[in-house]
């Protein structure tokens, strides 16, 4: 069965090539196009009667038109939308529906014409502002906002946002009070008093114009939350302030839960006095007359100004209740800009109210019920409410490479904050969930509603968060989970890694992280991601990492946090979480680690680097030793040598104050009996350089280095490089006199996973390769060059030294099998290498000559050039099942220079090292996409025999290049069952014979049939072709077959063998499969038929074996044969099932083995109807001996 998904994958893929290489039917979109024109046309003809379409909605028109007016429905072509560079006022939000879908074969894409870049705007341009004369401001009346029919928030002039009049223009303005409440209140209304009405100090407000007309609002910050609300009037004799708009968490400043053990605070916005400074507009919405102070040097009048009319640019709206998907739709390369916030309105429902990050304020881009949409290379930016939404019902959608800035709350946001009462079980239809969100800049938001974050991941699972730079918002990065309590949450199985996220909070907001979680999260990780400078309002609420309120089933790992103003991790009633190999530095807290209450943490091999307090305290002075399930192999330094104290811990809940030593926190607690309190010895840790000098203990601790340039955005350095255009600002704690003042920034040091399979990307420049010995002067990874990706190994000879590394294969050593060893080479003028393989007791090496000469002994097999660059491939056999041969593939990428099978110097009885080195010096080769793997027989070795306890994945595999690399098992390692379940029914048996061919007959066209594995050689065709329904339709006349002489044949039919075969067929007389010869009655016969519906086994004159189970359905199966010499058995299953078993009364090889192999046969030979050709579809047969 997996081999058949493997080659109906591939086949798949094959189709679906084919498919994306049709050519698409294009329209296109210009601002000087035409909506009565064809949009044929990237640009008007002369005669000025054909082009472009004007709109987006127009080319939409014509793509909806086409698919269900002419194709009926179902896509018979990709189709491209090209939109011409310009500005595109948009008075309307553009949206698709479900029947505006693509197909998987046949996308719609709307994108951006080669080189040129289209901005949507939602804005309408004003007037010329011109500079009053005597004044420091310009200003313009705008009509069409007189007597309030225009009330935008937002302004922009040139590229520039402009700040709404606000009052204080630094700082805030803070609560004096709540007034006497009236008597008699009951419990609603004492609450609504306090949530509308309170005391100002003396000069805070006034009783501006247009306070009436609810044109004067606060922004009133609570904790986590900051709120718009609409002032409905003030009083001065009393100082009483009333807000229309209901204040959450109230306006008492006495309540620690209000005012965030800070006095409430707030600003206002958009009273007539309060623009007073650079980059501050004001508009009387009586008169319409717009003021604005400019910039310093700004000339505003030469400038365009802008105002946001539409509230959203894109809707993608399926009906995920009807499974009615919007699929298969792309937007790549466009600009939404200019598209405005909500009106606040009026009443106590008026405002934005925030909620946690703003969830409840709508997106730019709003997609609900959607699959396999893309949203790739576009820019959102300049707008008053978040980026994009992914609402209910959207699965498998990308979001890549989007520039997501300015904006009015969050960045991107997924899933709902809600759950419906049937949940989303596999199936439902309203799952949001298996979404990617890769290498987006993500910066600058919260401009309207500042309790927006970088990302939220509601009630949705399964999503993928990587390579992200998020930065510059005034809440927590990434907020993953929706649940605050213990009941189920569909927020699991997250992964967010590698992801740059910098300074957040920005002495603003409360209670927040750079990546904070609440509820379950079952099987989320939190990975690779470098985390700096959050710092809060409230003291002691910013955190690096934060698991809040009933955070589970969550893993931190190779995370390097530092600059926090309070901590880099903060715990809150957590279960079951884990911190793995992190490091946690420079948090101006009262410890790097806080514990809020009960945690249940696993906590090994991580780095705590701190300046205050204690490694591990609580707002409580009551540490449990309960709330650690782990806690060993730590480093602990508190810079400055100062001394390191733990707090004493409370078993029974009790405050305790004292302070202990190290050795006594390891005595009373059983902890950390493998830690170490020492200096990490941190390369530049002041200028954020985590690497390690040479005498850095981190090894004692198994502590994976960590390569924080890892983190962060990807690609061409144009877009890595873009975030240096932004970094400007600068965050201080506000609370600490004694703070290390040098700040941090960002360094490469190494981190890596690659194992035996590594493109050396998660390796660092001047390192030497992760997981190789290194001899020589010179061996390190470098970017001069590269195979593919950025980085290669580089090795440099230099006199009479040889450069070179080596791979101890000691976990695991391979000792039985087919293995595959493959590398991209490039090789300086006069370079040699030696590509060396040992056993135990014995060595073999392939060999390039200084003169480029490929060698295996004095055999020159290719000849090569130096200057560029070339793919080696080896494959050979170790063990029991060693013959000394091995197969040699060179290519130097456009066609190949070599393939041969060639006589190994040595028959290995495992592989322990592989090594690669210089020959000569003075030289310089590079290595790229080196991989040693196992492809075939048996299994690997883990010291004392097959390790199958703690395997995440088995994974099947019948040739190496269908192989998924890199499937992570356990402790790093791969672990592979080759095909073992047809051959003994349970994948966890052991079975000695290897691959020796593989033909694939999934579809295509040929005369001949490659074998997928060496040894099979090439199947040629006798008859007509006719591929069908993955596979090839076998008849009387058709059939393949290969002469025992042919090159590249050498099966072994004396020894053990499996024959194995995916088929269908509906004939209920004989099918041969697979014969040795063409008639029954030669000693040595062979063949593999279907009779009377069942599979069948036909040893000629020895005997036949029948099986029982019925294979003539018209439905595929999978069904193999194989005999074992020991005992002359032959075992027959079908679909993975022991279908029949028999020992035969001679031994089945004794016989001669020198005929012709045929897939089918020819037209029916024997009476009887022994043999006769194979009538149905066959996909796919392999060999094992």
């Amino acid at each position: 069965m997996y081999k058949n998904i493997l080659f109906l994958s591939l086949f798949s893929c094959l189709l679906l090539l084919s498919a994306s290489l049709a050519e698409p039917v294009v329209f296109y979109v210009s601002t000087n196009g035409s909506n009565s024109w064809s949009g044929t046309l990237p640009e008007p003809n002369a005669a000025g009667t054909d082009g472009p379409f004007a709109t987006l909605t127009a080319a939409r028109d014509k793509v909806r038109s086409l698919k269900w007016d002419q194709w009926g429905g179902s896509m018979q072509s990709p189709v491209e939308v090209q939109v011409r560079g310009g500005v595109y006022y948009e008075s309307a939000t553009f949206q698709l529906f479900w029947y505006d879908s693509g197909s998987e074969n046949y996308p719609v894409t709307y994108k951006a014409y080669a080189d040129e870049q289209p901005v949507f705007s939602g804005g309408r341009e004003l007037p010329e502002l011109t500079n009053v004369s005597g004044e420091n401001y310009y200003s313009a009346t705008v009509a069409q906002a007189q007597d309030h029919k225009w009330l935008f928030r937002q302004l922009w002039v040139g590229d520039k946002r402009y700040t709404l009049a606000k009052s204080p223009n630094t700082g805030y303005f803070y609560v004096a009070g709540i007034p006497e409440k009236p008597d008699g209140l009951d419990e609603y209304w004492e609450n609504y008093w306090q949530c509308h009405h309170f005391n100002y100090h003396d000069y805070d407000l006034k009783m501006w114009p247009g306070l009436s007309d609810g044109d004067i609002n606060l922004q009133v910050f609570s904790l986590w939350e900051v709120q718009t609300v609409v002032l409905g009037s003030v009083t001065p004799a009393s100082k009483e302030g009333y807000t229309e708009s209901h204040v959450l968490w109230g306006l008492n400043p006495n309540e620690e839960i209000t005012a965030g053990g800070i006095v409430k605070r707030y600003f206002v916005e958009n009273a007539p006095d309060a623009m007073d400074t650079s980059g501050e507009w004001y508009m009387d919405r009586n008169t319409g007359l717009l003021k604005v102070i400019p910039f310093a040097d700004e000339d505003l009048s030469s400038m365009t100004a802008v105002a946001p009319v539409t509230q959203r640019a894109l809707e993608i709206t399926g009906n995920p209740d009807a499974n009615q998907f919007v699929e298969y739709v792309s937007l790549e390369g466009l600009a939404f800009r200019h598209y405005a916030a909500p009106p606040l309105g009026r009443g106590q429902s008026s405002g934005y109210r925030s909620n946690q990050g703003a969830a409840n304020h709508p997106a730019c881009v709003q997609i609900d019920g959607a699959r396999y949409v893309n949203i790739i290379g576009c820019e959102i930016s300049r707008n008053g409410t978040h980026g994009i939404q992914l609402g209910r019902g959207c699965t498998n959608n990308r979001i890549e490479k989007c520039h997501i800035y300015d904006v009015g709350a969050g960045g991107i946001y997924i899933g709902e904050r809600v759950h419906t009462n049937a949940g989303y079980s596999p199936g439902d239809y309203g799952r949001t969930g298996s979404n990617t969100i890769h290498n987006n800049y993500i910066h600058h938001g919260g401009q309207v509603v500042q309790s927006g974050m970088g990302m939220i991941i509601g009630q949705s699972d399964g999503n993928t968060v990587t390579n992200n730079e998020i930065s510059y918002f005034k809440q927590s990065g990434i907020q993953i989970g929706w649940n605050w309590d213990t009941s189920t949450s569909y927020s699991h199985d997250n992964n967010i890694s590698f992801n740059h996220i910098h300074h957040i909070g920005l002495n603003i907001s409360s209670d927040l992280g750079g990546i904070y979680t609440v509820g379950e999260n079952l099987n989320t990780t939190v990975n690779n991601n470098h985390i700096h400078d959050i710092f809060c309002w409230m003291e002691g609420s910013g955190k690096g990492l934060y698991p809040d309120e009933n955070t589970k089933g969550v893993t931190y790992q190779n995370n390097v946090v530092y600059e926090v103003g309070a901590y880099c991790l903060g715990v809150n009633y957590c279960r079951d979480i884990t911190l793995r190999n992190n490091i946690f530095a420079s948090a101006y807290g009262k410890a790097p680690f806080m514990f809020g209450h009960r945690a249940d943490a696993r906590i090994t091999n991580n780095i705590f680097y701190y300046y205050f307090g204690n490694p591990y305290s609580d707002n409580y002075d009551h540490i449990s030793p309960s709330w650690f399930i782990e806690c060993d192999n730590n480093i602990y330094w508190r810079q400055g040598g100062k001394p390191v104290l733990f707090q004493k811990p409370s078993p029974d809940g009790s405050t305790v104050t004292d302070r202990i030593s190290f050795e006594q926190w390891k005595s009373e607690t059983g902890f950390d009996s493998n830690s170490y309190v020492t200096d990490p010895m941190f390369t530049d840790p002041a200028k954020g350089d985590f690497s390690f000098k040479e005498d850095s203990l981190y090894a004692e601790i198994e502590f994976d280095p960590i390569d924080t340039s890892l983190a962060g955005l990807t690609g061409g350095q144009s877009w890595k490089s873009l975030p240096s255009q932004y970094n400007t600002e600068k965050s201080q704690p506000l609370f600490y006199e004694e703070f290390i003042s040098s700040r941090m920034t960002t360094r490469t040091v190494a981190f890596s996973k690659d194992g035996f399979a590594s493109g050396f990307e998660y390796n660092v420049p001047g390192n030497r390769p992760k997981g190789a010995e290194v001899t020589g002067p010179a061996v390190t990874v470098s970017d001069d060059k590269a195979g593919t990706g950025t980085y290669a190994v580089k090795a440099v000879s230099t006199g009479g030294e040889q450069a070179g590394f080596v791979y101890d294969m000691y976990d695991p050593i391979i000792y039985n099998g087919t293995v595959r060893f493959s590398c991209d080479y490039y090789r300086e003028a006069s370079a040699a290498i030696e590509f060396a393989f040992t056993d135990s007791a014995d060595r073999g090496e392939i060999v390039l000559d200084s003169e480029g000469n490929l060698k295996v002994g004095q055999t020159i097999l290719a000849s090569t050039q130096h200057g560029k660059w070339y793919k080696l491939n080896l494959t050979f056999n170790v063990g029991r099942s060693s013959d000394g041969k091995c197969r040699i593939s060179l290519s130097d990428f456009s066609s190949n220079v070599c393939d041969e099978v060639v006589n190994m110097p040595f028959k290995p009885d495992s592989l322990e090292t592989v090594s690669i080195k210089s020959l000569i010096g003075n030289s310089t080769f590079y290595i790229d996409n080196l991989v040693v793997k196992k492809i075939g027989g048996g299994a690997m070795s883990f010291g004392n025999g097959l390790r199958t306890d703690n395997v995440d994945y088995a994974v099947f595999v019948s040739d190496y290049d269908n192989w998924h690399e890199d499937v992570e098992l356990f402790d790093g390692h791969f672990l592979v069952f080759d095909d073992l379940y047809s051959l003994a029914g349970n994948w966890l048996s052991y079975n000695p014979q290897i691959i020796a061919a593989a033909w694939d007959f999934a579809g295509g066209s040929g005369q001949l049939c490659y074998s997928n594995v060496m040894g099979g050689g090439d199947l040629s065709l006798t008859g007509e072709e006719s591929w069908t329904d993955d596979g090839f339709l076998f008849s009387d006349t058709a059939f393949f077959s290969i002469s025992k002489d042919a090159p590249g044949s050498n099966l072994d039919f004396l020894k053990d063998f499996t024959v194995e075969a995916s088929f269908k067929t509906t004939h209920t007389g004989t099918n041969t499969i697979w014969s040795r010869l063409n008639t029954v009655w030669e000693p040595g016969c062979k063949q593999f038929v279907v009779k009377n519906g069942k599979v069948f086994f036909d040893c000629g004159w020895v005997g036949t074996v029948p099986g029982n189970i019925i294979v003539n359905d018209g439905q595929w199966h999978t069904a193999s044969v194989s005999y074992d010499k020991a005992f002359n058995r032959i075992d027959i299953y079908v679909d993975g099932e022991l279908d029949v078993s028999s020992v035969l009364n001679v031994d089945l090889t004794s016989k001669p083995d020198n005929y012709d192999f045929f897939v089918g046969c020819q037209a029916e030979l024997e009476t009887g109807g022994r043999n006769a050709p194979f009538r149905g579809i066959i996909k796919e047969v392999l060999i094992y001996n």
